[in-house]
């Protein structure tokens, strides 16, 4: 037997689609400043979640519209999940990533 490589690759960092409620698109990711998020759906998020990797939301905030930015300047450096959501609907999620 030879020497054999296994690469796994997991889902891409900030485009991510939920069960075709829409789709997110998050950029420059990973950022140190300020990330854009741009949510291509049918709703109109009303608030965005910013969890940590243990699920804890780190920052809250009223958005009511399909394009917003993220100060990620306030944030340690780490991996995030974002959570558009909509009333109790959850829109979409995807990951992004904080780095100094």
């Amino acid at each position: 037997m030879t020497n054999t490589t296994l690469n796994v690759i997991g889902e891409p960092l900030g485009i991510f689609s939920l069960s075709h409620q829409g789709v997110l698109n998050v950029y420059p990711n990973p950022s140190a400043e300020t990330l854009n998020v741009h949510y291509y759906g049918g709703a109109v998020p009303n608030r965005f979640y910013v969890k940590d990797m243990l699920g804890r939301s780190v920052q809250i905030a009223i958005v009511n519209k399909n394009e917003f930015r993220i100060d990620a300047a306030m944030l340690a450096a780490g991996t995030y999940t974002l959570e558009l959501r909509n009333e109790n609907l959850t829109l979409a999620r995807g990951k992004f990533a904080v780095t100094r």
